[in-house]
């Protein structure tokens, strides 16, 4: 899983060095960090998850996350992990990172595996994201009479009346 998230914009002098810069600091070498990607592990059969890496930027292309992406991928499988998928948010330099996993790139939810080309690599839009984007479109509309209820279900039937289930 990745994820971007915004930093303080400080630089701390440590050790004789000063820490704080961007990774695309040759493009923007007199701003500060302001965001990070972060990667993080995730068991899906225990409750395993850690932070794997972060990697402080001011703005990155697409081509720069699917480099590390992928060698994070590699790394991880190296020490042992298995790696089956990939989820994130969807904004537009996630989907382009993503879809640089095969040649031509294209968008899909499945990819040759960087390790092993026998191997499905997944990708999945985070659905947290998703419902937090429909709810913010949502409420930003600029129209009367807006408001947000969810239904009441007293029964199995009353959900079934609501939403047809039936298949073609």
């Amino acid at each position: 899983m990745l994820d971007e998230i915004h930093l303080k914009e400080y630089f701390d002098y440590k050790g004789g060095s000063i820490s704080g810069m961007p990774y695309d600091s040759e493009t923007s070498a007199s701003r500060e960090r302001e965001s990070a990607q972060v990667f993080m592990i995730k068991s899906i059969s225990s409750q395993y998850k850690d932070v794997v890496h972060v990697l402080p930027v001011h703005s990155i292309t697409g081509n720069v996350l699917h480099k590390s992406i992928k060698k994070i991928i590699i790394g991880l499988e190296d020490i042992g992990f298995t790696v089956i998928g990939i989820i994130t948010d969807n904004i537009s330099v996630n989907r382009k990172a993503v879809e640089l996993f095969i040649d031509p790139p294209e968008l899909s939810y499945c990819y040759p595996h960087p390790v092993d080309k026998s191997r499905p690599l997944y990708f999945v839009v985070d659905p947290v994201h998703l419902l937090k984007c429909i709810r913010s479109n949502w409420l930003n509309q600029k129209n009367d009479g807006r408001c947000f209820c969810y239904p009441k279900f007293d029964s199995v039937h009353a959900v079934t009346d609501i939403a047809d289930f039936k298949t073609a």
